[in-house]
């Protein structure tokens, strides 16, 4: 069973990380620099309420999220994932299984060894894009810009500001990625619609629900 398991995962996986890489390759889903949750997401603490300049970088939807670890609320495990991270994940656990088994490992040392492969790969590939975006900081978005625009939930986020998740929305022309807080009373779940109410810092904006009367 774990044979079937671990052939699929790094078949799919695999695919799915190639079509990716092709993707970003020929420009699409790409703004200048595609990464990964997520995403990228600069850590920056600087609050933007004062004069300075802003304009940052972000990860389109198939970009892994670079987030402030430091953001309240923030969960390190969360702000890692995304398309790209997870795929990664899913073909090194194929195959790492499948290489611990063509070593006559059993299953359950085998699938140690798998899961922890998976766990490095996912890392590894957001510190990779991570550190990326560090350097790039290409200074052509305007957070502030994005108060009152429509946007849609990509990862859940949690009532009275309890955690972070990640919104999209279109900004300047472009499908961005950013971290989101709320103050609705109850949590904002995947594909909800809602409109950006203020802005947090570089790389986080707040959100509020969109009542259904008022959604297209």
């Amino acid at each position: 069973m774990f044979d079937t398991i671990y052939f699929y995962a790094a078949l799919i996986g695999g695919t799915a990380l190639a079509f990716q890489f092709v993707l970003m390759f020929f420009g699409f889903g790409d703004d200048g620099g595609d990464m990964g949750e997520a995403g990228g997401d600069l850590a920056v603490d600087a609050d933007i309420s004062g004069d300075a300049d802003v304009d940052h970088h972000h990860a389109s939807w198939t970009e892994a999220g670079d987030a402030d670890l430091s953001h309240p609320g923030a969960h390190w495990f969360y702000e890692m994932l995304s398309l790209r991270t997870i795929s990664a994940a899913v073909t090194f656990f194929g195959l790492a299984g499948k290489a611990a088994q063509s070593r006559g490992m059993a299953e359950a040392p085998t699938l140690v060894i798998a899961l922890a492969a998976a766990f490095a790969a996912m890392y590894g590939v957001y510190w990779l894009f991570k550190q990326v975006y560090k350097v790039q900081q290409s200074g052509n978005e305007n957070i502030r810009l994005s108060v009152g625009l429509p946007a849609k939930v990509y990862v859940p986020i949690p009532a009275g500001r309890a955690g972070v998740g990640k919104v999209m929305f279109r900004l300047q022309d472009r499908t961005v990625e950013y971290q989101a807080l709320s103050d609705e009373a109850e949590r904002l779940r995947t594909g909800e619609e809602v409109v950006v109410t203020s802005v947090i810092n570089s790389d986080t904006v707040c959100v509020a629900r969109v009542p259904q009367g008022a959604q297209a």
